[in-house]
């Protein structure tokens, strides 16, 4: 998931870096319309470079790699983004001053609203709709859609917290539903986790929740005392910053450390992070959790058993969990067992006896007297005794 949002952030933001600054069809997919799509935009903002952007971005990324190659990186108080964002306002002042024609216009700068334009934007719910059926279909829908992208991204952000602390997820979902629920009192947006700020504030030294107290109530000074200053910062000086974000997350050293762990675990990585790139992150991590049960349910066809036989003896050890889905297995097995043996059934390897295992065999011993085969279990545990630690069938 944390590469495919890193490759997202990459893809979307190069364009921005060089001064192609078209309306983004979306910010966690490559969908567009039928003329254009992301990988298209991708080629043709190679034929719209904006050198002014294009020299920006250069330097906004030199300084944000030496910043954290260098002890630079010590000055947790004063981060590299903001020195990024300072520098290229200085830069694009400079040119208007000297170099005009690499000056940047309105369009590829952030654009804030005035304080009174952003009170005049709220706005009461029109409580008369409340009755139709679509409203309660589309609430619910971005309840769904806000909760699980939330979960997924606190998973992620618990990953890359240098303490490796886990987040109290009923307390955030509860946290957003009330946020959510104030926001659309007064014709906010809905709001959810996202990895992007998370990560940002993890990069500058942020360590307890105060971060995120901190830069809502920043974000709120800015946009209402500052905005005509912030509509000066170029967008491809952000767009720098965010390659850099995309860069980390979209680690491929971590592709290679689960390469090493076998194709069982690298296929669906390398799945999940592609279907991310081609449709959404929700679409994305649905097919991802799809490749992956395919993987084990094949690994849970393979036979859990490991038979030994010697003249009248024979021993069946389970190397590991057995379910259902071992059942045909394990009765080939069986019927295999010839007559005049003592049959040694070993369980110590298995944490969980899936109740069709266990009452097979259960079958199989009483069978088994009609043939003289003796059935001798050790450490055999049932669903119909799990309350006990270990259980024996006799």
């Amino acid at each position: 998931m944390l590469a495919g949002i890193g490759f997202i952030l990459i893809f979307k933001q190069f364009p921005h870096a060089i001064g192609y600054d078209v309306e983004l069809f979306g910010a966690d997919n490559f969908s567009g319309t039928e003329e254009e799509n992301t990988f298209t935009r991708l080629i043709n903002s190679i034929e719209h470079i904006e050198w002014g952007a294009f020299i920006i971005s250069i330097v906004s990324l030199g300084i944000l790699i030496l910043w954290s190659r260098t002890r630079l990186s010590n000055f947790r108080w004063l981060p590299a983004a903001l020195v990024v964002i300072l520098l290229s306002v200085f830069l694009n002042e400079g040119f208007k001053l000297w170099v005009p024609e690499l000056s940047l216009k309105s369009d590829h700068l952030v654009n804030i609203p005035s304080a009174d334009e952003l009170i005049r934007g709220l706005m009461a719910p029109d409580w008369s709709v409340i009755t139709q059926l679509k409203v309660w279909k589309i609430a619910l829908t971005i309840g769904i859609i806000a909760s699980l992208e939330t979960l997924l991204t606190i998973e992620a952000v618990d990953k890359l917290d240098p303490f490796k602390r886990k987040t109290d997820l009923n307390r955030e979902l509860l946290a957003q539903g009330i946020g959510n629920s104030i926001a659309s009192l007064v014709g906010g947006l809905p709001i959810t986790s996202v990895i992007v700020r998370s990560s940002a504030g993890i990069e500058s030294g942020g360590r307890t929740k105060v971060v995120a107290i901190f830069h809502g109530i920043l974000l709120l000074f800015a946009v209402l005392i500052l905005p005509e200053y912030l509509s000066m910062i170029p967008l491809s000086a952000l767009a720098s910053i965010l390659l850099i974000i995309g860069y980390k997350l979209a680690d491929l050293r971590i592709l290679k450390d689960i390469y090493s762990e076998g194709l069982s675990q690298f296929i669906p990585a390398v799945v999940t992070t592609v279907a991310i790139l081609l449709t959404d992150l929700l679409v994305g991590i649905s097919i991802g959790i799809a490749v992956g049960l395919i993987f084990v349910l094949k690994m849970n066809f393979h036979s859990p058993f490991t038979v030994t036989r010697q003249e009248n003896e024979c021993k069946i050890v389970f190397n590991r969990d057995a379910t259902f889905l071992n059942k045909a297995a394990l009765v080939t097995i069986l019927e295999s067992i010839p007559r005049w043996t003592h049959l040694t059934i070993d369980g110590k390897y298995a944490r969980f006896i899936d109740h069709d295992i266990a009452e097979l065999l259960r079958e199989f011993e009483k069978e088994a007297e009609l043939k003289n085969i003796t059935v001798e279990f050790k450490e055999i545990t049932s669903e119909e005794f799990s309350r006990k630690p270990v259980e024996y069938f006799h």
